[in-house]
Formats: C-alpha cells, sequence, structure tokens
C-alpha cells in the first residue's frame, strides 16, 4: 500500500514539476481495461465444484444498501483463484478495486458462529496485498467495501504481465459456494499527469448544462406565454437556439448516456434496469475534453447518475448525490460555482445536471403563485404528482377501450396546481442557471467559455391523459430545449430542424480540437444536414400494458410510434405476444398539421408507415453491430431506489 501511495505521490509532484506556467497540472485517471468483463483473459485455477466465477452486483452492509452501493464485482465464493494477462499501458498502471462480503453472507454463517475471509492479490505471483473480513452468522456484515491498495490512489501494478486474485475461508466453517465474495468494479486505470492550458475564445472552457425534466414547449423562447425562462431566452439571443431537438429516451439514464457518449441507447447499452452500467469500453464527453488538456468536473443533482453505474468515469471532480435524493439547484449551484472559482486559471469542462422541475417540486418561495394557482386543497407539491402517477400506471387513467377517465380522481384545482407547480419548479431553476452565467461573467469568463443548454427528457402533464415520464415518445416527453452560445457560435439564430441532442457529444468533441468522426451533427453550424432523429424506451405504456419497449422516428415532418410487442386496447397479454400484424403496434403523427399527436394516421397512411418502419430497422441493425458488450443489470440497491422515486412496480418518474 505504502508503495502505491508513494507511486501516485509521485506522479503529482512530477505535475507539479513540469507544469506549465499558463496552466495547472492535473493527475488523470482513464479506464484501460475492465476485468469484470475480460472472461478472455480470465484463467480460473481454482473454484467450489468447479464453478464459473460471475459478474454480480455485491452490497457489503445494510448501511450501504440504504446508501444503494451496490457496486458490479467479480464474484469468487472461497475457496477460489483466478489470473488475469494485464496488457501494457501508454502511462504507469493502477488497480482500482474494492474487496468485499454480499450481507446475503449473514445467513450463510450459524447464528451465534462466525467466519474470517481473506482476499488476496498477488502480480507476477508475488504477494501485492491481502485482508481478512469477518461474518458474524446472522448479522448484516456489517463490513463496507475495502480498497485494494490506497483508497484514493489504487494499487500500483508497475510492469507485472499476470494479476492473480484468491479468496478464501481462514477461520470458522460456512458451505463456502454460498458465501459471496466480490471484487468490486476492478478496473485498471492508466494514470498519468497533464498540464491544464488557460481558456481562449479558440479554446473555450464548456459549460455543460442539462435542467433534468425540462419540455421546450414549456420555456419562454420556445413559444411559451409565461416568462419562465428569461435566463435561457437571453443566453439563445447570443447563440443558436434548436427548436426541434430531441432526447434519445424519455428517461433519464438512457438519455444522459447518449449525451455523454453520442450513442442511441441500443448502442452504449443503458436502456433500464435489465442494462443500466455505462461501459467502460466506450469513450465519454469527459474523457475526450480530458485529453484536450481541460479539468472535467460533474455535480449531479440525479440519483441515477452515479459512480456505481460508471457514470463518473473521465471526470476529476464528481459530484452525485446521497441514495435517492434528488439535490435542487441551492445546493448543487454553490459547489458547482466553487468547482469554477478554483478552475479559473485553467480550461474547464463543466457537467451540472440540475433536477428542479423534476418532482419533487421545491421551488423558490418568490415564485409560489406567480404563474397561477398558488394552493389547492389537498394538493402536495411533493407528493401528489408522483401519488397520482402511480394510480394511472395501475390502470386508473384509462377504461378497457382506451378512452381518458383521470378527471374522475384529478379535481380540476388539481390539475391548475400541477401546472402552476411545474412553472414554478422551471423558473427556479432557470434562476439557479442564471448563477452560473453571472459567476462566468464576474470570473471574465464569458468570451473564453461555450455554454450549452439542453434536457435530458421532458415532462407529460396529462398531455395523452399521464403525468410524469418515461412511458411513452409523444412530444412532450423527448421534445427538450437545446442552446449553445458563445465564442464561435453564430448569435440569434433560431433553427426549427429536428436534432438529436446526443450532438452534443460530436460538437463538443470538435469544439475541445479531438480528432472524432462519430455520428452527430456540428450543433455550431446552423445549415448542418441532418438526419432522421431516433428515439426509444423500454418504460413505455402502450395502449393498457406497461414496460413495453417503444421506438420512434421524426423525419421531417412525419413522427412514427413503434411497440413491437404492442396490441390495440383490450388485447390479453397471450394475444399480444403472439399478435403478427402491424395492427396497434404503430402511431403515426402529422406534425405539421397535428402537433400535439392526436390523431393516429398510421391506417391512412401505410407506405408512410412502412417508410418509417424501415428507417427504425436499419437504425437498429445499425446499432447492433456497435453495441456495447460491457453493461449489466441493476442491483438490489438500485432497483430499491428506482422503486423508492418511481420507476418500478408500475410507477414512472
Amino acid at each position: 500500500m505504502l508503495e502505491s501511495r508513494f507511486r501516485y505521490v509521485l506522479l503529482v509532484v512530477l505535475a507539479l514539476a513540469c507544469a506549465k506556467p499558463e496552466g495547472p497540472p492535473v493527475v488523470v485517471h482513464e479506464i484501460q481495461s475492465e476485468l469484470l468483463f475480460a472472461g478472455d483473459r480470465m484463467q480460473v485455477v481454482a473454484s467450489p465444484d468447479g464453478r464459473v466465477p460471475e459478474v454480480a452486483r455485491v452490497i457489503p452492509s445494510l448501511e450501504l444498501a440504504r446508501e444503494k452501493e451496490d457496486l458490479p464485482s467479480l464474484i469468487l465464493p472461497p475457496p477460489s483463484e483466478v489470473k488475469f494477462e494485464l496488457q501494457p499501458g501508454r502511462a504507469p498502471l493502477f488497480l482500482r478495486a474494492l474487496a468485499g462480503v454480499d450481507r446475503s453472507a449473514g445467513s450463510v454463517v450459524p447464528k451465534g458462529e462466525s467466519v474470517t475471509v481473506r482476499f488476496e492479490v498477488e502480480l507476477d505471483g508475488r504477494p501485492a496485498w491481502s485482508d481478512e473480513l469477518e461474518v458474524q452468522g446472522g448479522s448484516d456484515v456489517g463490513a463496507g467495501w475495502e480498497p485494494v491498495g490506497d483508497r484514493e490512489a489504487g494499487l500500483a501494478l508497475g510492469d507485472a504481465r499476470e494479476l492473480t486474485l484468491r479468496t478464501s475461508i481462514v477461520a470458522g466453517e460456512a458451505p463456502s459456494e454460498l458465501l459471496k465474495l466480490g471484487f468490486g468494479r476492478l478496473q485498471v486505470d492508466e494514470v498519468s499527469t497533464m498540464n491544464l492550458d488557460l481558456a481562449s475564445p479558440e479554446r473555450p472552457n464548456i459549460v455543460f448544462v442539462v435542467m433534468d425534466t425540462l419540455r421546450v414547449d414549456r420555456t419562454s423562447s420556445g413559444g411559451y406565454g409565461k416568462d419562465t425562462t428569461p435566463r435561457l431566452a437571453a443566453l439563445a439571443a447570443r447563440g443558436i437556439d434548436w427548436r426541434g431537438a430531441y432526447s434519445a429516451c424519455s428517461w433519464t439514464w438512457p438519455s444522459t448516456a447518449s449525451m455523454l457518449t453520442g450513442l442511441l441507447p441500443e448502442e452504449h447499452g443503458v436502456s433500464g434496469t435489465g442494462s443500466s452500467y455505462l461501459s467502460g469500453e466506450l469513450d465519454t464527453l469527459a474523457e475526450v475534453l480530458q485529453r484536450q488538456g481541460m479539468a472535467t468536473g460533474a455535480f449531479v443533482g440525479n440519483p441515477l447518475i452515479v459512480p456505481s453505474q460508471n457514470f463518473d468515469q473521465g471526470f476529476q471532480t464528481f459530484r452525485g448525490t446521497r441514495a435517492g435524493v434528488f439535490v435542487d439547484g441551492r445546493e448543487l449551484v454553490p459547489e458547482a460555482l466553487d468547482w469554477m472559482r478554483a478552475q479559473k486559471d485553467s480550461r474547464f469542462f463543466l457537467y451540472l445536471h440540475m433536477v428542479d422541475p423534476h418532482v419533487p417540486n421545491d421551488p423558490d418561495p418568490a415564485v409560489v403563485g406567480r404563474f397561477g394557482r398558488a394552493s389547492a386543497k389537498g394538493w402536495s407539491d411533493k407528493k401528489s404528482l408522483s401519488a397520482y402517477g402511480a394510480r394511472m400506471m395501475r390502470g386508473a387513467a384509462f377504461d378497457a377501450r382506451g378512452n381518458q377517465r383521470w378527471q374522475k380522481f384529478i379535481p380540476p384545482e388539481h390539475v391548475e396546481r400541477m401546472q402552476s407547480a411545474y412553472d414554478e419548479a422551471v423558473w427556479t431553476g432557470d434562476m439557479w442557471f442564471g448563477k452560473v452565467l453571472d459567476e462566468l461573467e464576474t470570473l471574465g469568463l464569458s468570451e473564453n467559455t461555450v455554454v450549452v443548454f439542453t434536457s435530458d427528457h421532458g415532462e407529460e402533464l396529462l398531455d395523452h391523459g399521464l403525468v410524469k415520464h418515461s412511458h411513452s415518445l409523444f412530444s412532450e416527453l423527448v421534445r427538450v430545449p437545446l442552446v449553445i452560445a458563445g465564442p464561435g457560435v453564430p448569435a440569434g439564430k433560431t433553427v426549427p430542424a429536428p436534432v438529436s441532442n446526443r450532438s452534443v457529444f460530436a460538437t463538443l468533441a470538435a469544439l475541445a480540437g479531438a480528432r472524432f468522426a462519430g455520428p452527430g451533427a456540428d450543433l455550431r453550424e446552423p445549415s448542418t444536414p441532418l438526419s432522421p432523429v431516433f428515439f426509444s424506451t423500454v418504460m413505455g405504456f402502450w395502449n393498457g400494458a406497461n414496460h413495453q419497449q417503444i421506438y420512434g422516428v421524426r423525419s421531417g415532418g412525419w413522427a412514427l410510434h413503434f411497440a413491437p410487442d404492442g396490441g390495440p386496447w383490450g388485447m390479453s397479454e397471450a394475444e399480444r405476444l403472439e399478435g403478427k400484424s402491424l395492427e396497434g403496434k404503430v402511431r403515426l403523427f402529422d406534425l405539421m398539421a397535428d402537433p400535439g399527436e392526436l390523431t393516429n394516421l398510421a391506417e391512412q397512411e401505410p407506405e408512410r408507415v412502412d417508410e418509417l418502419l424501415q428507417l427504425i430497422r436499419e437504425r437498429l441493425v445499425e446499432s447492433t453491430k456497435r453495441a456495447a458488450q460491457n453493461t449489466m443489470a441493476s442491483g438490489e440497491g438500485t432497483l430499491d431506489m428506482l422503486r423508492a422515486i418511481g420507476y418500478l412496480d408500475g410507477e414512472d418518474e
């Protein structure tokens, strides 16, 4: 451990010694390989009953379960031993891993007895690290994650070519094949130093703001009649306002992953609870930008965007949330501003993921009542919308023929308060966003900083008979604001053409000077030729059926929604799964004549349906070729958190 720590400190000292006078140095971690998914490089030396080690989630204690710290881990029931072939690196290599015993072990060990287990790491056959943990029978284990090597630096691998991981029982007895011992994360990082440049108009800072749950038609510049986003409107006036922007999905996990990788959900693999881990084999925006000499920092208020799902890769600073807790602007933005002040003498990339428009809304007191009803009997801003959403997704929103019936249990005064509460939350988020712009001005960085503003998805407020999001691909859920402004960006341009906000990745990579040939339009060029825009969700509600896969495409003035396993209203589950025809599986909308997507023209326009279906099918074929392999399902703690915030059990968030 001391050697590992010494090497890490040495890297920092060398960085300071070699620093350019114009900017400070930074120590950069970049994932070289994820050993969790390197089965072709793993040799199983020993395992109980010849079992093949598996990759699964581990939660070492009840406390960590509450904190949702379930990590993807290589499970090695004792006695197990595996070896990995290590690949040479371009920079010094460090093993980033944690050792832990899943809390299920407490029920495996007889009550009143204990078992001591050992974790060991060897490099080229020489001991490099070990630790012992005790499991008390009948307990919740209690121990947390133990870092392999130094907590901050990891374990220095030097020039080793073989890594050995071993588990064993050193005291006590228990059915070893049932003991869930795991090495969590298990990544090899290349650790190097980099000198940071000062920002300039030619090589600007980048501030990327995602305002969670913000639909474009409730913004001042998006045509809304109420002044909910004056600061965003001012930014749009000095940049490009993409009025036809779409998110890649109607909920946070897949959409955010698309913005950070430039890929569709079918490509990056983060699509739902069955596939929720952002693969380390993918280049994220933060990784691309830090290679260009930028300090990278993320301040995230949504509990889905967390290190345990690998969303922190490439960020030298990552401020997430407490488990299951949404952190709004009043707490998040001041911390982001402190970070900006600390980086003012270097070129930086700030990713700010705000959640003020997301349930539970907690608007600034100064705005309550400004956009309509300030209160309603029986209404709670923090509870009522979630309660209604849960009830609706359990079947209360529609009858068996698809007729809306929410009017029977949502009184008009609650509908009015629902709308005004959302507008107040949007205004509050815009107010905090304005403080970011003000701080750039105060620091003298406005002329050297490109600002991008968008959302991960919108919000349904009874537009199609439901509330909240994730369950459909209607415009109120997938159309989002998208504004880019700063040096090198034309001012005062409004572009109505459809575009995907996953193009942020390609745009900012090019802006930073990276050589990048991936998909996406250049958002700095209003005349950029645009291709069809695709979006999807695996959490869909389709004609009475929950958790449906739905694909969508916008091409020209038309939008098509396609549910491969869907069917018409009133169809049984068996009939739905056996359905061969397109009846009830597609919806087609003429957005020029019907912007609210109220009239399904699929039967009247079969040729148009075939044309757009072909676009979706061709895209899915291409996406399959590029699909990331290293992803995995959500663990127990994450599933509990998803239930708590309304994504599971028939609720949508």
